[in-house]
């Protein structure tokens, strides 16, 4: 049977049991068969069947599972669209694959460039889908008919599309489901982005043995104390990790609620022998290790064991049905003992769309098959059998490198960094010689990233990408500079985490590049030798120590920008919080976006009157020639959040943020929203003393600006933008029509109470109390994360404040319009109107714009480019309509005099 098939009949098994839960939500295994059913007959009926490939853009929700089922009873094939990949890569895979239909959630539909292809938005379009029937399909297929389109990293400089076909599956049960024995208790997590091929392992594995699928929401993939708390709150048994993700997760304080978990798997990288260690001491479950490729998935399977020999990367033995040689270069094999390259017979992609030399290179013939057409995957990999037929992992033969569980072509970052005007030649490494670096490695991918590796062996994970850069001219571009350049190319991951400026590349004698003679990056950032500033005082030595152990690199120079260097606002916390145990003094978050260096930071510190008066107006933007912006903070008071959307708003664009009073301690906040609205506006009119004015706030922000809108037009002064982000009006949320029933509430309260019950019984009483206090601690973690608040006893007294503002205020008619821009869903469990209230409060109407998918991402990338753009025609438009309105004015005036 086909992988959708043997779906169907875990359906038919289990028809009522829990298929998938995402945020509170679940489908039965029933609702998600049908709703693939009918999406299979929407897309037939749009001529997708055999060998027709179909685009999906999707971020993680159950829309994305009941896509891929639907592509595949549809007799289709999917082609990954990952969200968070720049515009030209996707464009590169639409011209490439040709789809004929692209499924996508409908606000992700303005990061897919202009293509032929039709388009269908489950999210809004799901009623119209709803229409055809939830009656199987039925399909021809064939098992090299092409089922996924896996684009990976090229080394010609342009990603290549790895062909898996649809391939029937044995009757009888897997490998996997032999060794783990899943059932319907269990509970798998689905946290991979849409562009790993981990993703489709991590939604069929659970959906075929009956057992339930759980959901991360997006953008919390390497967040590891976001993973932490949830495979604890959600009770997961299973997960499956490459090591990097699995060696951050080790390190979480929290891992020890990780109780449910009964085996872990790791995919993607070969799993050091420390790590593998490591995991022994911190956790009570089994632990197994996948190898293989894209083009040849799951070849080699390894239970591991604490008793494991040390210095060794074992990978395994094959995997049923599948084979593994070690060849020389004659395609001979080598003795058991010796190295060889790993060469992987079995089930096999078809080969490389469109790249029929490439498939020939890496799809050798099979010589020792008599099977017709029968053949082989070269990885690259280089390998040696031992005794005992497992095999030991010695590295990569070519110019591709694994980092952190992704496939990389050098070739491709040096293919997109040699299309930079100031760059001459390039050449990029993974370098491995970490033992050598005193200084911590960056792991920093773009900004989303900040991951330190410790010294290890070179076979680990420890590995980053290094640039070695000629240019071509005066001055030599920053590394700040090649960095954001890179980010318009290529996916984070790539983007090399230092920068190393030669004259000329090291050539051997016969002309080509000597990579082995290019420079370790020794004791020094690389990429700042031209502008980097050793701290000077104690003052600045002390700030850049606390930076380097918060960012996870050394060393830091006292002008290098602390969003640059990967920073963002949760490790600001981190940051204030130290500086303030050290020094003893409480600086307000917001400065650090006017003092985002040491340098600065120091001059602000050693004042003697260190602490400025307070004011809630902070210029993050003060420049820019267009009418400037005003952003009201959120609940938690401060602004930090607003620095990604000023910057994708560009340098013309002036921007002022508000924050609460209260957070630097010495005031007390505010507990109206009406005193909060008219102290904003008397801040705000210090820098603007007329209008029109432009203002907006997040949450419980929007609430504020909507007021100091009103007041402001009480005033007589024009307001020509009210914007609010994700906000919902006072009174707006009321329960739902179909809320969770009592005695839903009541099992499920009891269900919880009879699992802390035993495991307090396994306890002895100093265990009990220390199981006691643990569990109000993270009650007490919970109440105040999921409020924004990382820190409640310094927030306690903000969070009061804003709670009572919020409960209080009545809001009046404001008489003019609001603009709403809606980033999420609902709230689980409530109902909106898509005006979320604010219709029956404007007199003016309600303008909406849809931005994203999920609550929480709407100033996180990628949602907030399209925020910005959304924002910045707003501002226009409203700039251009009081322009009109003026000079119809000034007009009037001329004609009566």
């Amino acid at each position: 049977m086909f992988v959708h098939e043997v779906f169907e009949a875990q359906v038919r098994e289990t028809p009522d049991s829990v298929a998938l839960t995402f945020e509170g939500h679940s489908l039965t295994y029933r609702e998600l068969n049908n709703r693939a059913n009918q999406l299979a007959r929407q897309l037939r009926s749009l001529g997708v069947g055999p060998e027709v490939p179909v685009g999906i853009c999707m971020e993680r929700s159950p829309e994305l599972v009941a896509a891929i089922l639907g592509v595949l009873k549809a007799g289709g094939a999917c082609i990954p669209l990952d969200p968070t990949f720049p515009q030209e890569r996707l464009s590169f895979a639409l011209e490439n694959a040709q789809p004929e239909v692209i499924l996508a959630q409908e606000r992700l539909l303005g990061l897919l460039p202009g293509h032929r292809a039709k388009k269908v938005c489950l999210d809004t379009d799901w009623s119209s889908i709803a229409e055809q029937s939830d009656e199987p399909i039925e399909t021809t297929l064939t098992d090299e008919n092409l089922a996924f389109l896996i684009y990976t990293s090229g080394s010609t400089g342009q990603p290549k599309a790895v062909m898996l076909p649809h391939r029937k599956r044995d009757s009888r049960p897997s490998h996997d489901q032999e060794v783990y024995q899943m059932t319907r208790e269990d509970r798998h997590i689905l946290k991979s982005s849409i562009s790993f091929t981990l993703l489709i392992r991590e939604v069929f594995w659970p959906l075929l043995t009956g057992a339930q699928l759980i959901i991360t929401p997006p953008g919390t993939e390497q967040d590891t104390a976001y993973l932490v708390n949830f495979i604890a709150t959600h009770r997961i048994t299973l997960i499956s990790l490459t090591p990097s993700i699995l060696k951050a997760l080790l390190e979480e304080p929290g891992l020890r609620n990780c109780d449910s978990l009964r085996h872990v798997i790791c995919f993607g990288e070969p799993l050091a022998h420390e790590l593998q260690m490591r995991f022994f001491s911190r956790v009570s479950a089994e632990l197994s290790v996948y190898y293989g490729a894209t083009e040849a998935p799951s070849a080699t399977f390894r239970k591991c064991k604490p008793e494991d020999p040390p210095h060794l990367v074992d990978l395994g033995k094959p995997r049923p049905g599948t084979k593994v040689y070690l060849l020389d270069n004659h395609l001979q094999p080598v003795p058991i003992g010796a190295c060889g390259e790993l060469y992987i017979a079995g089930r096999l992609a078809r080969g490389y769309l469109k790249q029929p030399d490439l498939t020939a290179e890496r799809f050798a013939p099979n010589p020792f098959s008599d099977e017709p057409g029968a053949r082989l995957y070269k990885t690259g990999d280089l390998g040696r059998y031992l005794p005992d037929g497992n095999i030991e992992f010695l590295g990569r033969l070519d110019n591709q490198v694994k980092i952190r569980g992704f496939r990389i072509e050098l070739g491709e970052i040096e293919a997109a960094l040699s299309q930079h005007p100031a760059v001459q030649e390039t050449v990029v490494l993974a370098r491995e010689e970490v033992e050598k670096i005193e200084c911590e490695v960056l792991m920093a991918y773009g900004e989303g990233g900040n991951q330190k590796s410790e010294m290890q062996n070179p076979k680990s994970e420890a590995r980053c990408l290094v640039a070695y850069v000629v240019p071509n001219q005066e001055p030599v571009p920053t590394a700040t500079e090649l960095r954001s350049f890179l980010k318009s190319k290529l996916p984070n991951y790539m983007a090399p985490s230092a920068f190393v400026f030669l004259n000329a590349l090291p050539l051997t004698p016969n002309g080509k590049v000597d990579r082995r003679a290019l420079p370790v990056p020794d004791q020094s950032r690389p990429e700042l030798e031209m502008a980097f500033v050793p701290p000077r005082d104690p003052l600045e030595f002390q700030l850049t120590k606390i930076w380097e152990e918060v960012l996870g690199i050394k060393p830091v120079g006292v002008r290098d920008n602390f969003f640059d260097l990967g920073g963002h606002s949760l490790l600001a916390v981190h940051l204030f919080a130290k500086i303030e145990k050290l020094l003893g003094k409480k600086l307000p978050l917001a400065t650090l976006l006017q003092a985002p260096t040491v340098e600065r930071l120091a001059a602000i510190l050693s004042q003697q009157d260190w602490l400025a008066p307070w004011s809630s107006l902070v210029a993050i933007q003060p420049g820019g020639s267009k009418p400037p912006f005003f952003g009201v903070h959120a609940h938690e008071g401060n602004i930090l959040f607003y620095r990604d959307l000023v910057r994708r708003l560009g340098p013309e664009q002036p921007f002022y943020g508000l924050q609460a009073q209260g957070l630097n301690g010495k005031q007390a906040p505010y507990s109206r929203v009406e005193e909060m609205a008219a102290h904003y506006v008397k801040e705000m009119r210090a820098v603007q003393a007329k209008g029109p004015y432009f203002l907006g706030g997040y949450c419980f922000g929007g609430v504020v600006a909507f007021e100091m809108g009103r007041q402001l037009y009480a005033q007589g002064e024009k307001v020509a933008l009210v914007a609010l982000f994700d906000a919902y009006a006072p009174g707006s949320v009321r329960l739902s029509s179909n809320p969770v029933s009592f005695r839903d509430r009541l099992r499920y309260f009891v269900k919880r109470v009879r699992l802390h019950l035993h495991n307090l019984s396994l306890l002895g009483p100093k265990e009990q109390i220390d199981y006691i206090k643990g569990r109000i601690k993270r009650i007490t973690y919970w109440l105040y994360t999921s409020m924004g608040l990382p820190f409640p006893h310094a927030r306690r007294e903000m969070l009061n404040a804003m709670s009572q503002a919020s409960r209080s205020y009545r809001p009046q008619l404001y008489q003019g319009r609001g603009t709403l821009f809606r980033g999420g869903r609902p709230l689980g469990g409530y109902d909106h109107d898509p005006q979320l209230g604010w219709g029956k409060l404007a007199a003016g109407g309600v303008e909406i714009h849809r931005i994203s998918t999920h609550d929480g991402t709407l100033f996180l990338e990628p949602h907030v480019r399209l925020l910005a753009e959304e924002l910045a025609a707003c501002l226009t438009h409203g700039s251009a309509s009081e322009q009109l309105a003026s000079d119809a004015a000034n007009h009037g005036r001329s004609i009566s005099q």
